[in-house]
């Protein structure tokens, strides 16, 4: 069933470039997008479900009133003689993917995947509402919007059951639809079909080539771009479809959607949507163009870039503060402090703990004023020009060797370009090398404010690096037109320095290999589970009790559990049900002291709050506490129900 949206975007894309005469696979991008901001916006006011079902009624009913109006009978000549090389690529593309998905079945098991990205996409498509409705909230709804979970609803919304790869299929489509229309555009611009299907796997195989993470840190097979749910890639990619959209039809306001979407993908998108609006700008100002239309032009698409950004980007925040279940207190004397444990107390003369330098006043002007900028956010810095030197982002070397070669790529196109192209392509690469060190700057000021000394650098600023090394590809590939056979050479250079060095398909490096230990270990803990969910009912609240230092295994298991709710901040309380109310009263100790409820307190909130309790590897003192509440006496855990009685929690068999 999942074939059925790209079957729906291929028909109306074609039947649709007859009116307009662009490209195919043009018309299924903006399709894509436009539709994902219809679905983004009835998502914001609770109606996911009904403005899915317009979408696809828009596209259905757009083929069929075609179809009435030139007749069935010369339906498919249509069909045919708007299928063009970039559409091709497309369906190629998109069946390879879904091939290897179906084969492969991978799943998600890194942390941020089962802390974020993968549950509120199966939040979504199990409740038809996003993840910040109802009791059940999943993620940190400011910092985290819906993009990537309504795109896995809308390329899903036909399918039954939910799967793990359904959301890397998702991302497939994006990619495929994105990377299509490049090769579109390099197809109009060069007349070179063979430019244009280089292009495309040219920009095909970068996913690939980007490392999500660093040597010292191991994550087992997660390190490419691609395969994994992270969004950090996609927003590099729907940036490139803003460039690709505006290029394809200057004048037009197209390129809105995928601006539109950009922001919705992760909250940093607010950052690659200015950048492309300056890229735009470039060529909107200095491009040829009749003086009289120019300025007029210029301010209708400015107001309704602002207009857009402003939807997005603020809708956003009200439905938050909207729709979020309120946190109410408690009435036992519990709580859950969502930060570290207490920092330890400092001697005279002792160098403070870097990770716990004050930066509450800090302000946003330390971006760009270094007298203003706190001790840690200064040591951040320092990190970010360490890896800048020594980190190795692609198959292409260094950070700095990546960067200087764009800029020479760059540099490139401009001597290569027409005369009146040469001052916007030129600001276009001084501005983006700028704005990498930007960036830095801002991701430093963000991280500040977390205990993190950039060790993931890479996944943090993949995707500034992945949008300039895509943008720079496009723009060496349309703009000098008359150079096909340095485009040529360029593009098989590329691939055989990038297919020699990088490790593509080694299973040991990518989400595909089963024989991996931590793929192996959640299909063990998938396995388990599957008989308790057997026992449970669409809704059923469950609450886990397992190891406190295991994290990660607590979010495997709140992941795995969906759609049952489970063990999340139910009913907006502030009350930590993860961990058997447990409070830690020692800092950064291997077992940290807990406090436990008194036994009538844990009953009436057991009571309350959840029909079930899944116990797995509880803590000592949690048998000590409670054992008398549970039918067995907690003599081997597993599934509990919870009722009214005595002995309130009794073993599910």
């Amino acid at each position: 069933m999942s074939i059925i949206p790209v079957l729906l975007l291929n028909i109306t894309a074609l039947l649709l470039s007859h009116k307009n005469k662009k490209d195919s696979a043009v018309n299924l991008l903006t399709l894509l997008m436009g539709g994902l901001c219809v679905i983004y916006l009835s998502a914001l006011v609770n109606l996911l479900f009904w403005g899915t079902v317009l979408v696809y009624c828009a596209l259905a009913g757009y083929g069929i009133y075609v179809a009435c109006r030139m007749g069935f009978k010369n339906l498919p000549g249509a069909l045919r003689s708007g299928m063009t090389v970039s559409l091709a690529l497309f369906d190629l593309s998109y069946v390879v993917f879904a091939l290897l998905y179906l084969l492969k079945k991978p799943l998600v098991y890194y942390w941020d995947e089962l802390r974020i990205w993968a549950p509120s996409a199966k939040y979504v498509f199990y409740y038809n509402k996003l993840y910040s409705i109802g009791t059940n909230a999943l993620t940190c709804d400011q910092n985290y919007p819906a993009g990537n979970a309504l795109l896995t609803y809308f390329t899903q919304f036909f399918a039954g059951e939910f799967q793990d790869y359904f959301i890397l299929l998702a991302y497939a489509v994006l990619l495929c639809a994105v990377f299509a229309a490049a090769a579109a555009l390099v197809q109009k611009k060069t007349g070179s079909k063979p430019v244009a299907v280089g292009t495309f796997l040219l920009l095909l195989i970068l996913p690939f080539t980007f490392i999500y993470h660093s040597a010292a840190v191991n994550y087992s097979q997660i390190s490419h771009a691609y395969a994994t749910t992270m969004v950090d890639y996609n927003i590099a990619v729907v940036f490139l479809a803003v460039i690709v959209l505006y290029l394809y039809s200057q004048g037009q306001l197209a390129y809105l959607l995928p601006m539109a979407f950009l922001v919705t993908v992760k909250k940093n998108g607010i950052f690659f949507s200015l950048i492309a609006l300056c890229i735009l700008a470039c060529f909107a100002v200095f491009a040829p163009r009749q003086t009289r239309k120019k300025l007029p032009v210029l301010l209708r698409n400015a107001v309704c870039a602002a207009a857009v950004l402003a939807v997005c980007y603020g809708g956003w925040q009200w439905h938050v503060n909207r729709f979020t279940v309120p946190v109410v207190g408690n009435s036992y004397g519990l709580s859950y402090d969502h930060t570290d444990p207490a920092e330890p107390e400092q001697t005279v003369g002792e160098e403070p703990d870097p990770r716990f330098i004050p930066v509450s006043e800090a302000t946003p002007l330390a971006i760009v004023i270094p007298r203003l900028r706190s001790a840690r956010y200064q040591q951040i810095l320092a990190e970010i020009g360490y890896n800048y030197k020594t980190n190795r982002e692609t198959v292409f070397g260094r950070d700095v060797f990546l960067i200087l070669g764009l800029a020479v790529l760059g540099v490139l196109s401009v001597i290569f370009s027409k005369k009146e192209d040469k001052l916007p392509l030129f600001l276009i690469v001084l501005g983006m090398t700028v704005g990498c060190y930007l960036y830095g700057l801002v991701i430093g000021y963000q991280m500040q404010f977390y205990h993190d000394l950039m060790v993931e650098y890479p996944r943090y600023m993949v995707n500034y690096y992945a949008a300039w090394v895509m943008l720079q590809i496009v723009l060496f590939m349309v703009f000098p037109s008359k150079k096909l056979a340095l485009k040529t050479a360029f593009i098989t250079v590329t691939v055989l320095f990038t297919v020699k060095n990088s490790v593509l398909w080694n299973p040991a490096m990518t989400v595909f290999d089963k024989g991996q230990n931590t793929y192996a270990a959640e299909q063990q803990l998938r396995a388990e589970f599957s008989q308790v969910k057997s026992q449970l009912s669409f809704g059923d609240r469950v609450c886990l009790v397992s190891p406190y230092q295991d994290t990660q295994l607590w979010y495997s298991f709140r992941y795995e559990l969906l759609p049952y709710l489970c063990g999340c901040d139910t009913l907006g309380t502030d009350i930590d049900f993860s961990v058997g109310f447990c409070t830690p009263k020692q800092y950064n100790s291997e077992k940290p002291n807990m406090y436990f409820a008194d036994k009538e307190t844990y009953r009436q909130i057991m009571t309350e709050y959840f029909d079930y309790i899944y116990i797995y590897q509880p803590e000592e003192e949690f048998v000590a506490s409670y054992a008398d509440l549970f039918s067995d006496g907690i003599a081997e855990g597993g599934l509990y129900q919870v009722t009214q009685g005595d002995v309130p929690m009794r073993r599910v068999q």
